[in-house]
């Protein structure tokens, strides 16, 4: 009977809160912005921490929007750091921006030349847009298989250095940089007539310099950063669409995400240069990379192939010690990645505009260095300070089995309470 009265007691004690926890609960819900039935569905297809899966609650068509990194489970005093460190070390970074959960949480321009909606050259990620353009003339039915033979593709040029070798190069060795060509722009300056890029540059047919090229290893057995595999890209998509590869990008990829203002240079030949002449904006850039983390997916529209997204972003060749600054790297289709992280990213070299994505905590970072420099420190800033600054411990949402079990001890307290006033 005591016992009785001091529980009695206890619930008399916490109703008002059990009774707020039910009044809180449905609004709980509203904030998560939980679609149970999707909930169910994810958990059910097993993927429900992937991405392209979580219910967005709008899509940046026509630009992002802002919150605060803490809203988004970041640290904003740790960026904050980041900025001193770049200061301190006098490194040569021209901006930096960080999208999580599909929002603008932190961006700094570190010169004036540089803004969030003016073009900049992108340098070599220019080749990761190339193959996801490639990818999407795949899947529209211009090219039948990636096992085709790249020579098929010009019958009608005569190719000197012609082998065995040279006849296998298929067009899943351009995509993963294994086509085997006898290229060199990872070990010499850009600008030095000794580069191959810029020997391609000087030469008055890109795409013959390039199959005249001779063949250092066998197609597949060895990669090789290869702006010539690239080139090479666009010049079949020209060639099977009969349309400008820049013209094909902008109608199928670009417009879709609202991407206007962008420009695509050609080299000669009149053919786009798919290895690093594509301008855009970096809030632009930043688009792009959200597309990759939604596997290809843009407010409810297949941009680019699921499938090919996640070939690009699957190890698909090893890069050596020597060949990726010591770390454990990956190439997927003109995609980097790193191994133990599963970051992936679209450059790695002379003044990087660097595109990373972490699908893992749903993070997209856009990045450039403005000089070239014996260090570059995009990767460093990025593990040490963005992802460093993630919130440990600290759920970003609760979950909703959580939240489904508090609001129904709460419901059962009040009702077994209300059973025993009315005994009483």
């Amino acid at each position: 009977m005591r016992c009785s009265t001091r529980l009695h007691g206890l619930l008399r004690s916490i109703r008002p809160i059990l009774v707020l926890l039910l009044f809180i609960f449905p609004a709980l819900l509203i904030m998560q912005d939980i679609d149970v039935e999707a909930h169910i569905e994810r958990t059910q297809n097993g993927s429900e921490s992937s991405p392209s899966s979580i219910a967005r609650d709008y899509w940046p068509t026509n630009g992002w929007r802002n919150s605060t990194p803490e809203e988004r489970g970041m640290d904003s005093s740790k960026l904050e750091e980041m900025l001193g460190r770049i200061e301190q070390e006098d490194w040569s970074v021209s901006f930096i921006i960080v999208i999580k959960d599909g929002y603008l949480v932190f961006e700094h321009f570190f010169h004036r030349l540089y803004r969030p909606l003016g073009k900049i050259d992108l340098f070599s990620s220019t080749r990761s847009v190339t193959a996801a353009v490639f990818g999407i003339a795949v899947e529209q039915g211009y090219i039948n298989n990636l096992s085709q033979s790249v020579l098929d593709f010009f019958p009608d040029r005569t190719i000197d250095n012609m082998n065995s070798w040279k006849e296998s190069i298929t067009l899943e060795n351009l995509l993963t940089m294994t086509s085997g060509f006898g290229w060199d722009e990872w070990t010499t300056v850009y600008g030095s007539s000794d580069n191959s890029y810029t020997q391609m540059r000087i030469s008055r047919d890109w795409t013959q310099y390039i199959l005249d090229l001779p063949m250092d290893t066998e197609p597949g057995t060895a990669w090789n950063f290869c702006g010539g595999d690239s080139q090479l890209l666009t010049a079949i998509i020209e060639n099977v669409t009969d349309s400008r590869a820049s013209d094909f990008a902008e109608e199928h990829l670009f417009t879709p995400m609202n991407i206007t203002d962008f420009r695509w240079l050609t080299g000669a030949g009149g053919v786009t240069n798919g290895a690093g002449g594509l301008q855009m904006t970096p809030h632009d850039m930043a688009k792009y990379g959200f597309l990759y983390l939604n596997n290809g997916t843009w407010d409810g529209n297949q941009i680019i192939p699921e499938e090919w997204v996640q070939r690009s972003l699957e190890p698909q060749v090893e890069i050596t010690e020597e060949g990726s600054y010591g770390v454990d790297s990956h190439y997927g289709y003109h995609w980097w990645m790193h191994d133990s992280s599963g970051v992936c990213f679209t450059h790695r070299l002379i003044a990087g505009r660097n595109i990373f994505i972490d699908p893992e905590h749903d993070i997209v970072v856009v990045m450039a260095c403005s000089t070239p420099q014996d260090y570059y420190p995009q990767e460093d800033l990025l593990y040490e300070y963005i992802l460093g600054s993630l919130i440990e411990g600290v759920p970003l949402t609760l979950p909703l089995e959580l939240l489904i079990v508090v609001g129904g001890v709460a419901a059962v307290v009040v009702v077994l309470f209300g059973v025993r006033v009315k005994r009483g």
